[in-house]
C-alpha cells in the first residue's frame, strides 16, 4: 500500500519486516522501494541541509518547465541524488542481510527526466533519463556486465529460469 511519508516511504519498515522473517523455504519477494520519487525530499543527511523539494508546477510530466530557474533544476537533482543514496544504503541493507543463498534483482520501472531534453519527471518522452533503469542480479554465481538493453520480458523469463521455473507455463 502506498503511503507517501516524505524521506522515508517505507524502505526502513520493508527492511525490518524481512529481517524479522525466517525463510525455511524457498520464497519469492516482490519489494518495490518508493524513496527514489518525487516531490524528492530525502531524508535528514542525504540530501542538502535544505532538502525542501522546491514548487514545480505541473507535479509530473513537462507542464511548467519554462519557469523553472536553474536553482530550482541544481535543487531537484541535489535532492534526487540524496533519495537515491538513502535507498542504496537501505539496498544494501537487504543485501548484506540476505546475499547468502539467495538471488537478488534490483532494477527500476522507470527513470526521471530532471529538466533534461525540456522534460520534467517521467511520463513524456522516451530519452535515457527516463528509459534508462539499472539491472543488477547477483546469486547467480556468475559475473559479467552486458553492454546492450535488455526488455522486462527478458527479466521475466530469467527470474523463472533462475527459480527452476518454466517461463513458457
Amino acid at each position: 500500500k502506498y503511503n507517501h511519508h516524505f524521506g522515508d516511504n517505507g524502505a526502513s519498515v520493508t527492511n525490518r519486516f524481512l529481517r524479522d522473517r525466517e525463510f525455511s523455504d524457498p520464497a519469492f519477494i516482490f519489494v518495490n522501494y518508493m524513496e527514489a520519487h518525487n516531490p524528492f525530499e530525502p531524508p535528514t543527511g542525504y540530501g542538502p541541509e535544505d532538502a525542501t523539494a522546491p514548487a514545480v508546477e505541473g507535479w509530473k510530466y513537462d507542464n511548467g518547465m519554462a519557469s523553472l530557474t536553474n536553482e530550482q533544476i541544481a535543487s531537484l537533482r541535489a535532492n534526487y541524488r540524496g533519495e537515491v543514496a538513502y535507498l542504496d544504503e537501505q539496498i544494501g541493507e537487504i543485501y548484506e542481510e540476505f546475499n547468502d543463498n539467495t538471488v537478488i534483482v534490483i532494477t527500476g520501472d522507470h527513470g526521471v527526466s530532471l529538466a533534461e531534453h525540456g522534460h520534467l519527471y517521467h511520463g513524456t518522452g522516451i530519452y535515457n533519463p527516463v528509459t534508462k533503469v539499472p539491472l543488477i542480479i547477483t546469486g547467480t554465481g556468475r559475473t559479467g556486465r552486458l553492454d546492450h538493453s535488455v526488455g522486462i520480458i527478458s527479466l521475466y523469463r530469467t527470474i523463472c529460469r533462475l527459480a527452476g521455473i518454466d517461463p513458457t507455463m
